[in-house]
């Protein structure tokens, strides 16, 4: 499997909010699509990351978490008509390193990673 770049990541990232959702949902679909081998490998590779490096919205809001100042400030978070997606992010978030730990099962982490990739794909304007 081919995956995304830090660069491609990043330049979607700046180019607009749409770049951004379209480039995050194909993150998450990645994870879904990806084998528990193909995953595991990428990962310890770090050539895929759960966290923002490979988030094209966190890196188009780059103010969205900042633990040291309390928590989301994310502007596509600030209604429930908006993206919201950290919710859906955090239950992936959780299963992705249960997998990894083999605690959680491959095929949990993918049902979290195909909710947040439909979640987001619904923001995408065509």
């Amino acid at each position: 499997m081919r995956w995304l770049t830090e660069a491609e990541v990043e330049k979607a990232g700046q180019e607009s909010r749409q770049a951004a959702i379209k480039y995050t949902r194909k993150h998450w679909d990645q994870f879904y699509k990806a084998t528990a081998k193909d995953l595991r490998t990428a990962y310890g590779k770090s050539l895929v990351s759960i966290k923002s490096k490979y988030c094209a919205l966190c890196k188009h809001h780059p103010d969205c978490y900042h633990a040291e100042r309390g928590g989301y400030k994310c502007p596509l978070c600030s209604n429930l008509d908006d993206l919201s997606c950290h919710t859906k992010w955090h239950i992936a978030q959780k299963a992705f390193y249960a997998w990894l730990a083999k605690t959680g099962t491959h095929k949990a982490f993918k049902a979290a990673a195909k909710d947040l990739r439909d979640h987001i794909g619904k923001f995408i304007k065509d």
